[in-house]
């Protein structure tokens, strides 16, 4: 048995070194070394050497493997990168439906084109009636899906998905008829909409997600999934092996443990696992599960390291780019995790527990104590490395609600096989159910709400304590200290030098003249000011960054101590300026928003961070004529927008003062607006321009760049199809002497004034 995860790992190793170290054209070079280093070996004929014969050439085939997906794949795509034609394609997925936009999924299938999955992106608010199955003809512009934002990225294409079409035309709908291959989204999406009647709106999400792995509701609430992110119970509602195993154990727990319930458990996983959407976790554990079912029925002996690599084998085989899915890494490290420490720990703990009669009450919440440790070991640097931060207190929020989550997930079943015949009773249980839900959720948010949740990986400060704190229990248990020494001695320095690293960071931050940082959040504009305890910022918006704006700012600021913000000036309310605050809100304590006084009949961006307001109390005022803001040694004059009717010039643009060092934001002004706004006010020696529309040619005046004696200049812009900075706007820079730096090739640009605001 072992001979097979010892060829399933060196294919699995070869994988993933091809798809983040090595250049793919070297690929098939290194594949015929390897295959001849194995024949090479394999003619040695000794017994020895039969584990490197086989990992060799295991190797040789999973570097062969991922040059032939990319061959007929992502070199295709690429090849039709700009073209624009009629194509025509299978719907494999209900349309989504987003404000302006219709997101399709679908698999191309003509002659000219080949046979990949594809993502079409339909503008407008008219809807696509459409279901999977049909087959849907349009004109569109094809690029390939690796390439996002101007950067090559993994996310889509492990997904299975390789071409992304824009949409040019009316799209023409012709009805699929039956197809068994369409069948497990259809009964998801029955279920999912049987799921709404069912439970009350405020758990349904949940429930949804949970059962089905349909999160689409439940992303819409920010406050309930970053709350369930902070506290570390994401992992709850994206299919995995918890679920899998809940499911047979109810089975089991019904049926009995015999040869027929066994098989049976086999169809029943399998069935789950494709109308959940057969995602990398869930197929893993799929996997994992059927092998440890067909092993006594053939009498064999599970061995889960087999099982595991295994598993991990056959999805990269079915699409190599999959070794770049998070879902993928996060749930092979916590089976990794659970292998190497999950009984060693939960041995240990009941070790401890001296009376019978006690262990015994206590042999479910230990487990979940262990099984949450093991876990963590190897999924922690990937969370720090995917998402920034790690969650300090996920095993105590596990222990809480792991036993709530089983008794939703088994009872979330049953009632939605009741609510198929029975409705009425299937109401009632459900609202029974739904305050184990609400349970789940109060707690998510409570320990979300702890001090230090999460440690934010933005500072050094943050990378260092989550080294130091691997090195300090490697050496511990390295050591030959007893073992309560070896647990308590790492822990407690680890504990102590995160309190000393968050000391640090703060006092680095308060105690100077003042901060100032132009955030790197893509195609948009953010700009923190600290000053002494004082945080303020002006704009909280981004595009073309794959992630959030509200996520960025709120992970600098936390990092260095600030849970506060005292001001929020937004310039105007579009895309590029304001999309993160309702995420900003949930993360931050926002005081007070100062927004242009303006129509505002339409702008979503109104309505959500007015809804976001009302719901955490914060202090929404508008601007109609200039105001100065005093901070102590910070110092702000907002100047008030234009009346007209063009959003981008009836925005406020601002002078922020740090003692004598000045800096001046001018918003999206055009250069008229700059010109008037000169003329009106007497700005003179200021230091630091932001550059009005990221460097876009109808800002950034000579009047403007010349009256107002700066000498640096800083453009927030990203990825973008409209120009910026233009050339024009970078030579009238060179032209005036200013120094220049652009968050999109020098990222995050921050400023630093000394006490005297040198």
């Amino acid at each position: 048995m072992r001979k097979l995860a010892i060829g399933a790992l060196s294919f699995s190793a070869a994988v993933f070194t091809a798809c983040y170290l090595i250049p793919t054209k070297l690929l098939p070079y290194l594949a015929i070394i390897f295959f001849c280093v194995g024949c090479f070996l394999l003619l040695k004929k000794e017994k020895w050497l039969r584990a490197f014969v086989i990992s060799a050439f295991a190797f040789s085939f999973g570097l062969g493997c991922f040059y032939s997906k990319y061959n007929r794949t992502v070199l295709i795509a690429h090849a039709l990168d700009g073209q624009t034609m009629e194509v025509s394609g299978k719907l494999l997925e209900y349309p989504i439906k987003g404000d302006n936009y219709t997101l399709l999924k679908i698999q191309i299938e003509q002659d000219n084109l080949p046979r990949l999955n594809a993502t079409a992106f339909s503008g407008g608010s008219k809807s696509i009636p459409a279901q999977p199955g049909d087959i849907l003809s349009f004109e569109a512009k094809l690029s390939p899906a690796d390439i996002q934002y101007g950067k090559r990225t993994f996310r889509r294409i492990s997904d299975n998905v390789f071409i992304s079409a824009s949409v040019k035309s009316d799209i023409d709908v012709t009805e699929g008829g039956f197809s068994i291959s369409t069948l497990p989204v259809k009964l998801n999406n029955k279920i999912a909409a049987l799921t709404e009647k069912l439970f009350p709106s405020d758990v349904s999400p949940f429930m949804k997600s949970l059962m089905l792995g349909d999160k689409a509701d439940f992303n819409k609430d920010l406050s309930l999934k970053t709350s369930m992110s902070l506290a570390g119970l994401m992992h709850i509602v994206a299919i995995s092996g918890m679920h899998i195993s809940y499911l047979v154990g109810f089975i089991k727990l019904l049926l009995g443990n015999s040869r027929r319930s066994s098989v049976l458990c086999i169809f029943i996983v399998w069935f789950f696992v494709l109308i959940t959407g057969a995602g990398p976790s869930a197929m893993r554990a799929g996997i994992m599960q059927t092998l440890l079912l067909i092993a006594p029925l053939v009498n064999r002996e599970n061995d889960l390291i087999t099982s595991l690599s295994a598993a991990l084998a056959i999805i990269l085989l079915i699409n190599p780019y999959s070794a770049a899915s998070i879902g993928l890494q996060l749930s092979f490290a916590s089976m990794a995790g659970l292998y190497c420490f999950g009984g060693k720990i939960n041995r240990i703990i009941l070790n401890r527990i001296k009376k019978p009669k006690v262990k015994k009450y206590l042999l479910a919440p230990v487990a979940s104590i262990a099984s949450s440790l093991s876990v963590m070991v190897f999924t922690m640097p990937l969370n720090a490395i995917h998402f920034g931060y790690v969650s300090l207190y996920s095993v105590l929020s596990n222990i809480l609600v792991f036993w709530a989550v089983s008794v939703c997930f088994c009872g979330g079943g049953i009632i939605c096989l009741m609510g198929a015949v029975l409705k009425a009773p299937a109401i009632f249980l459900g609202n029974i159910l739904a305050y184990f839900v609400r349970y789940i959720i109060f707690t998510a948010r409570l320990v979300a709400s702890l001090p230090l949740s999460a440690v934010y990986m933005d500072t050094p400060y943050g990378v260092m304590w989550l080294v130091l704190t691997y090195v300090l229990f490697i050496l511990a248990f390295l050591s030959n200290a007893k073992l309560r020494t070896k647990i308590l001695l790492p822990l407690s320095l680890s504990a102590l030098s995160l309190v000393l690293a968050f000391s640090i960071t703060k006092l680095t931050y308060s105690n100077c003249g003042g901060v100032i940082t132009v955030h790197d959040i893509g195609q948009g504009q953010c700009i923190s000011m600290i000053n002494d305890d004082k945080t303020v910022l002006y704009d909280c918006g981004g595009m073309a960054k794959g992630m959030n704006a509200g996520d960025i700012a709120a992970s600098y600021l936390k990092g260095r101590g600030r849970d506060k913000i005292d001001l929020l000036i937004l310039s105007h309310l579009q895309k590029d300026h304001a999309n993160g605050v309702a995420k900003l809100m949930e993360l931050c304590d926002v005081e007070k928003i100062i927004i242009p006084e303006f129509d505002y009949d339409n702008n979503r961006y109104y309505d959500e961070i007015s809804a976001s307001a009302a719901k955490h109390g914060t202090e929404i005022n508008f601007l109609s004529e200039d105001k100065d803001i005093d901070y102590g040694g910070l110092k702000i004059k907002l100047f008030s927008p234009r009346e007209s009717s063009d959003i981008n010039e009836s925005n406020i643009k601002i002078l922020a003062s740090f003692g004598s060092y000045d800096m001046l934001c001018t918003g999206d002004a055009s250069k008229s607006g700059e010109r008037k706004l000169i003329d009106k006010h007497e700005i003179k020696d200021t230091e630091l321009l932001i550059a009005g529309h990221h460097g876009s040619k109808y800002s950034s005046c000579p009047e403007l760049l010349t009256s107002i004696g700066a000498d640096t200049a800083v453009i927030s812009c990203g990825w973008n199809s409209f120009g910026h900075p233009s050339n024009e706007t970078l030579e009238s820079f060179e032209k005036y002497g200013y120094t220049v730096s652009r968050t999109d090739l020098d990222g995050r640009v921050e400023i630093r004034i000394g006490n005297n605001y040198g």
